[in-house]
């Protein structure tokens, strides 16, 4: 307890009393100017912001150039007491506070007050710059982004013309195709028909023809005998009549 009450007393007498004064009611992107006043002579970093609800920086602070007031001024304050400041969002209701921090130390004092931001009616001229640069860039990537639809428009229609031929060839392929079918048909049903004797039960007739040839052979053979038979006759006869 007594070493926390001794860096709590440590700190109190690092901190810095001061008077923050600004204007209650400033214009957007238009400078102001803010001043500290402390009875010291010795050197302290200062901060200064424009705030939001939710402690959003919307402001620039005047250094050798527009800054980012996130950062301290090193050693600036008691040197110099008066900032320029301007707020570079939009207009309503906001908090400028200032920071004061001993150079080399960590523990700080801070007060804020109440600042109305009203419309820009004067913007500073490198703010317009700013402006007009980012505008102007914005149209010419719109017209990057143009020119890029354009030729992705140009490759479409150049890839639906490609489609459009090859759906040509395939139908002038699938035409030819149906044309050579119906030539080979047409040559196909103008061939003569050939006359064929049509031979029903052709087993049956060449039975038929084994059965009639085999008919007049034995005939043949029958006359064959019946004639020898008779010669034998004949001759018996002869022979009978010639020892009588």
């Amino acid at each position: 307890m007594a070493i926390s009450l001794f860096f709590i007393s440590i700190n109190t007498s690092l901190a810095l009393e001061f008077q923050l004064t600004s204007p209650e009611s400033v214009n957007a992107k238009e400078s102001f100017t803010v001043s500290i006043e402390a009875s010291t002579s010795e050197k302290y970093d200062v901060k200064i912001t424009v705030q939001d609800s939710n402690k959003k920086i919307i402001s620039e602070i005047y250094n050798d150039g527009w800054k980012n007031p996130y950062y301290y001024l090193k050693s600036i304050f008691s040197d110099q007491k008066e900032f320029k400041i301007r707020v570079t969002g939009n207009p309503g209701k906001y908090d400028i506070c200032a920071r004061l921090r001993k150079t080399g130390k960590t523990s700080f004092t801070e007060q804020c007050k109440e600042i109305n931001v009203n419309q820009a009616v004067n913007p500073d001229s490198d703010i317009e710059e700013k402006s007009e640069k980012k505008s102007s860039k914005k149209l010419e990537e719109d017209s990057d982004e143009d020119d890029d639809e354009n030729d992705e428009k140009d490759n479409e229609d150049e890839e639906d013309e490609d489609q459009k031929e090859n759906n040509v060839k395939s139908i002038n392929n699938s035409q030819t195709t149906n044309k050579q079918y119906e030539s080979l048909s047409l040559q196909k049903k103008e061939e003569p028909i050939k006359e064929e004797k049509i031979i029903l039960n052709e087993k049956n007739l060449t039975l038929q023809e084994q059965t009639t040839f085999n008919t007049k052979y034995q005939t043949q053979q029958i006359y064959i005998l019946y004639f020898f038979l008779a010669v034998c006759i004949v001759i018996i006869i002869l022979l009978v009549l010639k020892r009588l």
